[in-house]
């Protein structure tokens, strides 16, 4: 399950439930990691979601990747992998493993645009 805590402007992801789903299909835990790895290469802006949805660089977009590997395209069989909260825990994991918005024309939570 994912919660928004107002304090810190981030979603808190289960970890218990993204560490089974990493466990359970390899390639997702490659995925995270080639997210981590990620960095802002200090042109006139980056944007995280950009990244996620449509590549960044050399990387091929995230979301497309995930699709064959967790929520309804998942082609594996265990059903744990084929649910919108597995979707949706991975999506947010990914998303903050990647660097910070930055001049890019996203807002956050608080409805201000980022630095």
């Amino acid at each position: 399950m994912i919660t928004f805590s107002p304090h810190n402007n981030q979603h808190k992801v289960d970890q218990d439930l993204l560490e089974e789903l990493l466990a359970l299909h390899r390639p997702l835990a490659d995925l995270l990691s080639e997210a981590r790895s990620i960095r802002d290469n200090g042109g006139s802006y980056f944007c995280k979601h950009e990244c996620y949805a449509h590549g960044w660089d050399d990387h091929p977009s995230f979301k497309q990747r995930m699709y064959r590997l967790v929520g309804w395209g998942c082609r594996h069989p265990d059903p744990r992998l084929h649910t919108s909260q597995a979707w949706e825990v991975v999506m947010d994991a990914i998303l903050q493993a990647l660097p910070p918005c930055r001049h890019c024309g996203c807002v956050n939570f608080d409805g201000n645009y980022v630095d």
